[in-house]
């Protein structure tokens, strides 16, 4: 709980607004399940470190950036 209350405050300051259907249309939410099954933690649930959420947080990301500098669709 207070991971993801952490998360979505930086994620505010990120955007700079707190809007609920920016997240929608972005498709945030799907990049975070994302980086949480790369990162290890299991779709069941009760399986998974913090460290391996990070880890897969931060593979997503960069692939995310590699695609925006290589200008792919």
């Amino acid at each position: 709980g207070m991971t993801a209350a952490f998360a979505g405050i930086l994620q505010a300051t990120r955007i700079n607004e707190i809007e609920p259907s920016y997240v929608v249309i972005s498709g945030l939410e799907l990049k975070a399940i994302a980086a949480a099954v790369v990162g290890g933690v299991a779709l069941t649930g009760g399986r998974g470190t913090i460290l391996g959420m990070v880890l897969g947080a931060a593979l997503i990301d960069t692939v995310d950036n590699v695609q925006v500098l290589m200008n792919a669709p």
